[in-house]
């Protein structure tokens, strides 16, 4: 399983071509075609492109499905590989007579995929305009195409040029529209431009926050490529806005991150940006981060996925709105987490009558004390680890990672804090006396903040089916 997701995640990472992998699909209407399909239709332009592109997903899921552990040599051959292609097909595209329309953009796109810079920014450039006011999919990748490959030459203005027709158009991806506007501000950045650097930079932050808006499929790489987005182009913007000395501005974009990762929520992004305060030097304010409860936070906390629970009635957490929760993402074998246990037993005795819950969000791992157990055996440890280790609070106990997942857990132990309108108000990762001094306070801000009248669900001894 490691070994196929370490491959996924580097097929993930490749995404600067992989904007016309479904458009090219839906012009073939077929799947994509295999090497020797594909040279003995050489005829059609899209099946060129479509070998090259798949070429990399073919390799990695081949090696995925063979158990082979993932080899960063190996990835970076078959991607020269990709590139190798790429150029002899359009080698072979070229030198066709007659090229024009859906030829000429997939041969700007195989140029795009070999890495040659100079017969990308000629072919799109011929392309676009032989359609000038094209709207259509093609037209956005094409422009899309240009620009990266411009701005590696410095073509600034004609990039700029570019960039707003491709801003005018309808139809955009969020992450297309990132991946533009964070090249350019890193290009104006590099050129000693500042304020076109931060007008960018801020356009790129803009379409992170779209990409973060889309459907979520969970899929881990999926979470990790939004924050990874959000977070670069925070962090460019923050950086931008000190060069300036404009250090308001740099505040509250870390306050709106940290906003964003509570809403997400994620804990991940939370505490990148937590990093990145800290190393700014710059004071955010609770109503910036999401520590007041006027700070605008509106999406409420999202549910658990639990299949056991442990000394604890199954419950949503909508239905707790007028308690304080206080999520703890722990394990078993997690030492750091044990640390975290007279806190979070003094937490529960202090507040338990105020409206505090705290619930022990696990999941199966399939081991207790290094040997292999059954779903059942595991339960049963869980139950024995409750009661040597004194922990009063209930547990909910997950198949696998979905609640890790869904609350952007990048490590444990992690606490959650939602308040009494259900919603995520702080985050820690970790279980430094530091942190641990920071949840106490804000548990104790949130106990005493204004309430709604709301029975917290009831305790009770042994363990319960989720929806049982």
């Amino acid at each position: 399983m490691r070994s196929l997701i370490l491959w996924t995640l580097v097929l993930w990472t490749m995404s600067v071509n992989g904007f016309a992998s479904a458009e090219v699909r839906a012009q073939t209407n077929s799947a994509p075609a295999s090497p020797a399909t594909a040279v003995s239709q050489a005829s059609t332009a899209a099946a060129l492109y479509q070998e090259a592109f798949s070429y990399t997903r073919k390799r990695f899921d081949e090696l995925a499905r063979s158990g082979a552990p993932f080899d960063p040599k190996l990835a970076e051959k078959i991607e020269t590989e990709q590139r190798e292609l790429a150029a002899r097909h359009a080698a072979q595209l070229a030198a066709r007579s007659g090229l024009a329309n859906s030829d000429l953009y997939y041969l700007g796109l195989l140029y795009s995929l070999a890495g040659q810079s100079d017969e990308v920014i000629t072919t799109m450039r011929r392309y676009l305009a032989e359609h000038p006011t094209a709207s259509d999919e093609q037209a956005e990748v094409a422009r899309f195409v240009f620009v990266l490959h411009a701005v590696k030459k410095n073509l600034l203005p004609e990039a700029e040029n570019v960039l707003a027709a491709y801003a005018s158009a309808k139809k955009q991806r969020p992450n297309n529209r990132f991946l533009i506007e964070n090249t350019l501000a890193a290009a104006y950045r590099n050129n000693k431009q500042l304020v076109p650097a931060v007008t960018h930079a801020r356009a790129a932050f803009e379409a992170a926050k779209l990409i973060s808006a889309e459907p979520d499929t969970k899929a881990p790489q999926v979470v990790q490529q939004r924050d990874q987005r959000l977070f670069i182009a925070a962090s460019t913007l923050v950086d931008l806005y000190l060069e300036i000395e404009r250090r308001d501005e740099a505040t509250r974009v870390l306050g709106e991150l940290r906003q964003l990762a509570l809403s997400l929520p994620s804990a991940n992004l939370h505490e990148f940006a937590m990093r990145k305060t800290a190393i700014t030097g710059l004071e955010v304010k609770a109503a910036q981060a999401g520590g007041s409860n006027d700070a605008g936070i509106v999406a409420g906390a999202p549910e658990l996925a639990v299949i056991e629970w442990i000394d604890q009635r199954p419950f949503k957490i909508a239905d707790l709105q007028g308690s304080v929760v206080l999520l703890d993402f722990w394990a078993t074998w997690c030492g750091p987490c044990r640390i975290t246990f007279p806190k979070l037993r003094n937490w529960h005795e202090k507040y338990k009558d105020k409206g505090l819950v705290i619930v022990g969000v696990t999941r199966y791992y399939g081991t207790a004390e290094g040997r292999p157990v059954t779903p059942r055996e595991e339960l049963n440890y869980l139950k024995s680890f409750k009661l040597e280790n004194r922990l009063p609070y209930g547990f909910a106990v997950a198949k696998a990672d979905e609640n890790n997942l869904t609350y952007g857990v990048p490590g444990i132990p992690t606490a959650v804090l939602i308040d009494r309108r259900g919603q995520v108000r702080f985050i820690t990762v970790g279980a430094s006396a530091q942190k641990s001094e920071a949840l106490g306070k804000m548990i104790d801000k949130l106990i005493n903040e204004p309430k709604g009248r709301v029975e917290a669900p009831g305790k009770f001894a042994g363990s319960t089916k989720s929806g049982s």
